[in-house]
C-alpha cells in the first residue's frame, strides 16, 4: 500500500472533521478540551483522531496543544471512491461524474429551451472531455 493510500485510509470523515477544525484555527494551538467541546465529541474520540493525524504526520502536539504541521486538501469524493474501488480515482473521473449530474439537472430545470440547449451543450462537452481523459488513463494503465 502506498503512502497516499495509507493517508486516504487515515482520513475517515470523522478524522477529516477534526483535521479541518484544526486547519480553520491554524496557526493557533488548540487543547484537547477545546477541540472536544467545539466539535461535540468525547475527549477519547478526539484523541483517537488526533493520534491518527499525528501518525500521518499532518499535525503535531506542542506544550500548548495541537496544531497543523502539513496542510492537505482532500476531496471527500476521492476518499469514498477509494473505499469503493480500492484505489484513488483521478480528477477527471470525478469531473465526469459532476458533468453527468449537471446535465441531468439542466434537463429537469424549468429553463427556456435555448438556455437548456446551451447549458446542455457545455455540460456534454465537459463530460466528453473528462471521459476521454478517463479512457486515455485506463488504456495507459494508470487508472
Amino acid at each position: 500500500m502506498t503512502s497516499r493510500e495509507k493517508l486516504l485510509k487515515t482520513l475517515t470523515p470523522a478524522t477529516e472533521k477534526v483535521y479541518n477544525y484544526l486547519l480553520n484555527h491554524n496557526p493557533q494551538n488548540l487543547s484537547l478540551t477545546q477541540i472536544s467541546r467545539d466539535l461535540h465529541l468525547s475527549k477519547s474520540t478526539v484523541r483517537y483522531h488526533l493520534d491518527k493525524l499525528k501518525m500521518a504526520d499532518l499535525i503535531e502536539e506542542t506544550q500548548n496543544g495541537y496544531k497543523v504541521k502539513k496542510t492537505l486538501k482532500i476531496s471527500i469524493l476521492k476518499y469514498y471512491a477509494f473505499l469503493i474501488f480500492g484505489k484513488p480515482i483521478s480528477f477527471h473521473t470525478v469531473t465526469a461524474s459532476v458533468f453527468s449530474l449537471l446535465l441531468g439537472a439542466i434537463l429537469t430545470l424549468n429553463l427556456p429551451l435555448d438556455a437548456k440547449i446551451i447549458l446542455g451543450f457545455l455540460a456534454t462537452a465537459g463530460l466528453i472531455i473528462s471521459l476521454s481523459e478517463v479512457f486515455r488513463q485506463v488504456r495507459k494503465g494508470s487508472l
